[in-house]
């Protein structure tokens, strides 16, 4: 999950779909933070001690900002390469 390609050797179409790929992660890892921190809240009311109840959404939370911060730079790539090919064109 956390492994660095070279997004720059990759062609169009692969980053595209491997933009595709991480999109589609997106919305579970939202989800389960969302339920992560439900459980935090709950921890938090009743007084409940416990490791995991801190930890889940920390570790949660960083991994949603692993994966949006590898969605940006796909984008930028993508973005550089249609300029480029926009340049060309014109």
């Amino acid at each position: 999950m956390f492994e660095h390609k070279n997004y720059e050797m990759l062609t169009l179409e692969e980053l595209i779909a491997e933009q595709a790929k991480v999109y589609k992660q997106k919305n579970p890892i939202l989800i389960f933070t969302g339920l992560a921190l439900s459980v935090l809240i709950f921890a938090t009311i009743k007084e409940t001690q416990g490791f995991i109840h801190y930890v889940l959404p920390i570790v949660l939370g960083f991994v949603l900002f692993k994966n949006l911060q590898k969605l940006n730079i796909i984008r930028k790539e993508l973005d550089a390469r249609r300029s480029k090919e926009n340049f060309r064109r014109e």
